[in-house]
């Protein structure tokens, strides 16, 4: 029985079915060491080995071959086949033969399995497989080899992808398989996806300006990327203020009305690109007060990019609004205090967009029920003790106004103004009003405000 059992198993391939293709725990043949003597050398699987075959796949299942452009970044799979030749297959002094996948593509360790020879209801364990660090490896056990003198045939499934993350549209991967030969991967551009925000800030100079951020993310790799950016009409380009990633674009954009355009931003790598750049905000923009400018039609910007080679363009946009800002050039609290003593303050140019004060004219104007009493101070900041000027007011007033001087030195702080009143009948409960107004130069921002008194 035994010898029949020799003779056939020597006329015909054993071919192992490898199974748990997915993960798994592996406890099989301890580690190589250096001072195991016990151990030897693996068999190399290559041409002087083996008749080796390499299949490279789309999809998991092996039903569509890899022909189509790929990007860089996508999982790939392939199937490894290998009938060693007469005389190299393993046997019990020499147990261990490893297959070197190439290192221009990245394969996925695969703590394989049991590696199994036989029909699948009378299978035999003849060792086991991984892979890991680019090489399958197959340990075999070395009583079945002894059990077993016959020609031997293995193989694998592998899921891998392109070591080079720079190949993009037009390229293409080679792939140099031991013993298999070479096999051509063609390569396209993945996506590039964006968005865009814009930060406003004010300096001490007054200058108003958005610093506009896009955040390209290129899921492998973008070829001759295109850059264009459509400014709304309440801002302008700031010359030389493109840069990509941190550095100085040059050449900087060309500028056609409110649009800029990089015809060659170059190349982008796979990850996260920044392209800022800075505007300022025009003067003569039209806005009331307390209206929000970042919402207005006006101040909406689009980016718009386009990438790929000679016949696979795309392209896509991000539109983006600045932060909030607006004027806030008065606000005046209620009245606070008793009949007697009603606190008012006011506080001006206290939004984000900040105007210059220089000759601005604050005027307050009192109902019949009431009366200045002491003096009214201007305060530097909308909060805080630094006095700018205080003047004296007359109980017989029903008004004052206060202009801010030409040559003030911070001409875009905030300021604020506070002054008492009374009752002029103590013991009414009526409600009280007055109004407040800023101009210059007859534009007014008026801001009528109330205050409730009553006997306490």
């Amino acid at each position: 029985m035994d010898a029949h059992r020799s003779r056939s198993l020597g006329m015909a391939a054993l071919v192992f079915i490898l199974i748990s293709l997915t993960a798994a725990v592996f406890h099989g043949a301890a580690p190589v060491r250096a001072e195991d003597v016990t151990t030897p050398t693996p068999i190399v699987i290559d041409d002087k080995t083996a008749d080796i075959t390499v299949g490279l796949y789309a999809d998991e299942n092996h039903t569509q071959e890899l022909r189509d452009p790929v990007t860089s970044t996508s999982t790939l799979y392939g199937a490894f086949s290998a009938r060693f030749i007469s005389g190299k297959a393993p046997t019990p002094q020499n147990y261990i033969a490893v297959y070197e996948l190439p290192d221009t593509i990245v394969v996925d360790n695969n703590a394989g399995g049991d590696l199994m020879e036989g029909p699948e209801a009378t299978a035999e364990k003849a060792g086991t497989w991984e892979i890991k660090g680019n090489k399958v490896i197959f340990t075999f056990d070395k009583s079945w080899l002894d059990e077993n003198p016959a020609e031997i045939s293995v193989g694998a499934n592998f899921s891998f992808e392109l070591a080079n993350k720079n190949a993009g549209s037009d390229g293409r991967a080679s792939i140099e398989f031991p013993g298999a030969g070479s096999i051509d991967i063609p390569t396209k551009d993945g996506a590039v996806t964006g968005e865009k925000s814009g930060a406003f800030s004010q300096g001490a100079d007054g200058v108003a300006k958005v610093t506009w951020t896009v955040k390209l993310t290129v899921e492998s790799y973008a070829t001759n990327v295109k850059f264009t950016d459509s400014l709304g009409d309440n801002f302008e380009f700031v010359d030389g203020s493109f840069t990509l990633d941190g550095e100085k674009l040059d050449p900087q954009p060309t500028f056609g009305g409110q649009t800029a355009t990089l015809d060659n931003l170059g190349y982008l790598t796979q990850g996260e690109h920044t392209v800022v750049y800075e505007t300022k905000l025009k003067s003569g923009v039209s806005a009331s007060n307390g209206e929000w400018i970042n919402d207005q039609e006006a101040s909406k910007n689009t980016a718009a990019w386009e990438w790929g080679g000679s016949s696979d363009r795309q392209s896509d946009s991000a539109t983006g609004v600045p932060s909030k800002f607006r004027y806030d050039m008065i606000n005046k609290s209620n009245g606070s205090g008793t009949p007697s003593d009603i606190t008012w303050t006011v506080t001006l140019n206290q939004g984000e967009l900040k105007a210059d004060m220089s000759g601005y004219t604050f005027t307050d104007t009192l109902d019949a029920k009431q009366a200045y009493i002491g003096s009214y101070t201007v305060y530097k900041g909308s909060s805080g003790s630094e006095v700018l000027e205080t003047r004296t007011l007359g109980p017989s007033q029903n008004s004052f106004t206060y202009t801010f001087r030409t040559n003030l030195a911070d001409k875009y702080a905030t300021y604020r103004i506070v002054y008492h009143t009374k009752m002029k009948d103590a013991s009414s409960y009526d409600t009280v009003r007055n109004d407040a107004t800023i101009e210059r130069g007859g534009t007014p921002f008026p801001v009528p405000m109330k205050a409730v008194s009553r006997r306490s």
